[in-house]
């Protein structure tokens, strides 16, 4: 039979009941509290259910929790919605038993997410909880002590964010680069699943019980270790080099408008909260050596096209650098060459600037070229130009070596 694709969240296990009851006296107590209605006993409570079942796991298909998909045969699903109610029975049937025990909120609320931990499906567990919700609601037990159970179930969420390493999930997610990564959220779920096996730090009493062998505390350098590992992942798998070959100048300049803030964000909290700065220096060199290679690959296209547009240029000249500074910038103006890029304060990068001129004009002031190719800003005053720069049609045509490009734009100017 043909699988259908549902959400995983763990393999799931076979629970041990902790009950010490037998068969009639559980079958007693669920029949008392109404809940034989939720028993899989017929093809149409099947069907009630697997309706459920899959309407739930499209809701999951409208975001990316983290999770994986498994195709489940039709009989695998049933069999998964049998182990939802068994676990359900179990919990209720447990939570009665237990209602009076001195300990009984981190009792039963214990044994509550040992049961869910059990089921493999995402549909699985929210039909869990629903269920349980319901029972509640409902005064399940004793009034009192419902309303504080199903307040744990309407604010797990709460409780995990009330964990004593929660912090580190949130000093992680203040630094993690999203804009930069074109993402909007990340998930982490094993985070979340440990906070929540691992109250105060210690493993869940019976999930100790049925695997021994489980580490019993939670520290937070494990916590570190998992969110560096994703944090390397995803940094891991944005390729800057595509977006660059992509050839998209828009998208360029928001990834490094992007980095460039993010970066100056993480700087100012480093100044303000420095104990917080666990995950920053992976970050930010991350962001320069990105930052860095989009630079270098401009590098890169601006000399092969100054190359190969313009192979008739003379290697020497005695031709003052200024008139190179108005040529490189008419290149500029044409399409044939790139602008140097300003850094981060604005200023345009000197020794790269005169390092080009060195070998791309030999001979010149490269002090010269850098001077004039940064304060000729204004391309557009031709007059100004054609003031400043004594027959400069003349020896730009010269050191263009004739570019029919050059020659055009030149007509424009007076002179």
């Amino acid at each position: 039979m043909t699988g259908t694709a549902v959400y995983i969240k763990s393999n799931g296990f076979n629970p041990k009941s902790f009950l010490n009851l037998s068969k009639e006296e559980q079958f007693d107590i669920l029949c008392d509290n109404g809940l034989m209605g939720n028993t899989v006993s017929d093809k149409e409570t099947e069907k009630k259910w697997k309706d459920i079942f899959f309407e739930i796991n499209e809701d999951f298909d409208n975001d990316n929790f983290g999770y994986t998909t498994c195709n489940l045969t039709d009989n695998e699903v049933t069999e998964e919605l049998y182990k939802v109610i068994k676990c359900v029975n179990y919990s209720v049937l447990f939570s009665i038993v237990n209602i009076d025990q001195k300990d009984w909120l981190h009792r039963i609320t214990e044994y509550m997410v040992y049961m869910e931990r059990s089921i493999a499906t995402l549909s699985g567990t929210v039909i869990y909880w629903r269920i349980l919700k319901d029972f509640f609601e409902e005064d399940g037990v004793v009034r009192s002590k419902s309303k504080q159970l199903l307040q744990y179930i309407l604010k797990r969420d709460e409780v995990i964010c009330h964990h004593t390493f929660y912090d580190e999930v949130h000093v992680f997610t203040e630094s993690f680069p999203f804009k930069p990564l074109g993402i909007e959220k990340y998930h982490i779920p094993e985070i979340i699943s440990l906070l929540e096996l691992y109250p105060q730090g210690k493993l869940n009493r019976y999930i100790l019980e049925r695997f021994p062998t489980i580490e019993k505390t939670l520290s937070r350098e494990r916590i570190k270790a998992i969110l560096y590992g994703h944090l390397e992942i995803a940094l891991g798998k944005f390729k800057a080099e595509e977006l660059w070959e992509n050839g998209d100048s828009e998208a360029i300049m928001k990834f490094l408008t992007d980095c460039t803030i993010h970066e100056s964000k993480i700087t100012e909290r480093e100044i303000m909260r420095p104990e917080d700065a666990e995950y920053n220096k992976v970050i930010k060199q991350w962001l320069h050596s990105q930052v860095k290679l989009i630079h270098k690959l401009n590098e890169i296209k601006r000399f092969k096209l100054n190359h190969s547009t313009n192979t008739n240029e003379p290697k020497t000249t005695g031709h003052h650098a200024k008139y190179y500074a108005l040529y490189y910038h008419m290149l500029i103006k044409t399409g044939k060459a790139e602008p140097f890029q300003r850094n981060e304060n604005d200023k345009l990068p000197k020794s790269e600037i005169m390092t080009f001129a060195e070998n791309r004009f030999p001979g010149i002031s490269t002090q010269q070229f850098y001077n004039h190719y940064r304060d000729l800003d204004d391309m557009d005053n031709k007059t100004m130009i054609a003031r400043s720069y004594a027959n400069f049609k003349k020896i730009v045509t010269e050191i263009s070596g004739n570019d029919v490009d050059i020659l055009h734009l030149l007509k424009e100017y007076p002179g």
